[in-house]
C-alpha cells in the first residue's frame, strides 16, 4: 500500500475539484477511483450513511453503486466514530459467502460535526493491515472530510445568496406604484379611453415581469421591459422627459438575469426628470470590451455624488451593488461618474463570461421565488454566445 506523500497530494489533486460539490454518487465515484489507483489496495469503498456511492475493485460484483450498505463493520464505523481495522471475512461481515476480502480499514467521514460517510480500504490477502496503513488512511479521511466541510460552506453560501437574491425579487418599487397610479387616476377624470388602456399595459408590465423569472434574458429582451416602463414615465412628464438609446449589437445578445436595470433607470428619472425644471434626457447606452459588457444609465439633473453609492444611494443602486460585487468581486458593479457639465452617469459592468457555478446560482435562485417586482437589485450576470 503506497502510503507516501506524494500519493497523498496525487490524491487530493484529482478529488478536492468534486469533493467541493459535496458527498455525491459523481465526486464519490471519481475519489475512489483515484484513491485506489494510487495507493494499490484490493479493493475502494466510499458510502454515505446508508448507500454504497463507490466502490471500486474486488467485490464490486455484489457491493454495488446505490445498493445499501452490506457490511455490519461499516455500520459499526457509522455509529460508534471510530476508525474500524480488521482481519478475515467474518470480521468485515460481507453477507455473501463468495466475497474475496479479507482485511479492512473503514474510517468516517465528517463533515458539519457529523459523520457523513465513509472511507473503506480492502485487500484479498488474509493479513491484517499494518499500523502506518491504518493511519495513512485515517489521515486521508481527514483530509477528505476539510474538503467536505469546505463543500458544505459553499453550499450554504450559495443557499444563502439565493434566498437574499429571492427577497430582493421581491421587493416592488412604491415610488413607481404610487406615480403609476397617479398617472392613471389623473386619466381616467379626462380621458377614459386612455386611463383603460394604461390598465391594460400595467397588468402586462406585470404579466411580463412575472414571465421574467426565470432566470436569464438577453440584454435585448431587458431593455425592452425597461422601454415599457419607460412608457408609463413618458405619459406622466410628457414631452419633459426625453429617452436616447444607443446600443452595441454585440452587447444586446448578452445573457443577463433580468431586471437588473429598471431601478437604476427609475433613479435616473427620480433625480434627473422629477426634480429638473424643463424638459430633461436620459440616455441608455451599452457596449462590450475585451473582458466586459458595460451599460450606463446617464441623466442631466442636478447631480449625485459618486461617494453617495458606498455610503448606501437609493435601496435599488445598493442592491444592485451588492449582488454584482458578491457574484463577480470586487472589480465588478456600478460606477457612479459625475461629469463636469453636470448630471449623473451610473455605469453597470459585467463579465463577458462568468463561471458556470455562478449561471447556476443565478439560475437557482430566479426559480425559487414566488414573485419578482421592479425594484430588485437581482443579481447581474453576463453570457454571450
Amino acid at each position: 500500500m503506497n502510503t507516501g506523500a506524494d500519493a497523498v497530494f496525487e490524491i487530493v489533486n484529482v478529488s478536492l475539484p468534486h469533493l467541493r460539490e459535496g458527498l455525491n454518487f459523481r465526486s464519490a465515484a471519481v475519489t475512489a477511483s483515484a484513491i485506489h489507483d494510487v495507493i494499490g489496495v484490493s479493493a475502494l469503498a466510499i458510502s454515505d450513511q446508508n448507500t454504497i456511492l463507490a466502490f471500486v475493485g474486488e467485490g464490486s460484483d455484489h457491493h454495488r453503486v446505490g445498493l445499501p450498505i452490506l457490511t455490519h463493520l461499516t455500520r459499526e464505523t457509522l455509529d460508534g466514530g471510530k476508525v474500524n481495522a480488521v482481519q478475515g471475512r467474518y470480521s468485515i461481515g460481507c453477507p455473501v459467502p463468495e466475497c474475496a476480502l479479507r482485511a479492512a480499514i473503514v474510517v468516517p467521514l465528517r463533515a458539519r460535526l457529523q459523520i457523513v460517510g465513509c472511507l473503506k480500504f480492502y485487500n484479498t490477502i488474509d493479513e491484517p493491515f499494518t499500523t502506518q496503513e491504518i493511519e495513512f488512511a485515517d489521515g486521508l479521511a481527514r483530509m477528505l472530510s476539510i474538503e467536505l466541510e469546505l463543500a458544505e460552506i459553499d453550499i450554504q453560501k450559495k443557499l444563502t445568496t439565493q434566498a437574499e437574491l429571492q427577497a430582493l425579487q421581491a421587493q416592488i418599487s412604491p415610488h413607481f406604484l404610487f406615480n403609476t397610479l397617479n398617472t392613471i387616476a389623473s386619466f381616467c377624470r379626462n380621458d377614459g379611453l386612455m386611463a383603460e388602456e394604461l390598465l391594460v399595459e400595467f397588468a402586462d408590465l406585470f404579466r411580463r415581469n412575472l414571465k421574467q423569472h426565470h432566470g436569464f434574458v438577453s440584454l435585448r429582451e431587458e431593455l425592452d421591459f425597461v422601454d415599457r416602463y419607460l412608457r408609463f414615465e413618458q405619459y406622466r412628464f410628457g414631452s419633459r422627459l426625453q429617452i436616447v438609446r444607443r446600443h452595441d449589437p454585440e452587447a444586446l445578445a448578452a445573457r443577463v438575469p433580468p431586471l437588473i436595470l429598471q431601478p437604476l433607470v427609475e433613479n435616473a428619472v427620480l433625480h434627473g426628470v422629477s426634480r429638473e425644471v424643463g424638459s430633461s434626457r436620459v440616455a441608455i447606452t451599452s457596449w462590450v470590451t475585451d473582458d466586459e459588457v458595460v451599460v450606463a444609465v446617464e441623466d442631466d439633473g442636478g447631480g449625485m455624488d459618486p461617494a453617495a453609492l458606498d455610503a448606501g444611494g437609493g435601496i435599488g443602486m445598493k442592491n444592485v451593488q451588492r449582488r454584482l460585487k458578491g457574484l463577480f468581486g470586487p472589480e465588478y458593479g456600478l460606477v457612479v461618474r459625475a461629469p463636469k457639465e453636470g448630471g449623473t452617469i451610473v455605469e453597470v459592468h459585467l463579465p463577458r463570461r462568468v463561471s458556470a457555478d455562478t449561471y447556476a446560482l443565478v439560475e437557482g435562485a430566479a426559480t425559487g421565488g414566488s414573485l419578482v417586482a421592479f425594484a430588485t437589485g437581482a443579481s447581474c450576470d453576463v453570457r454571450l454566445p
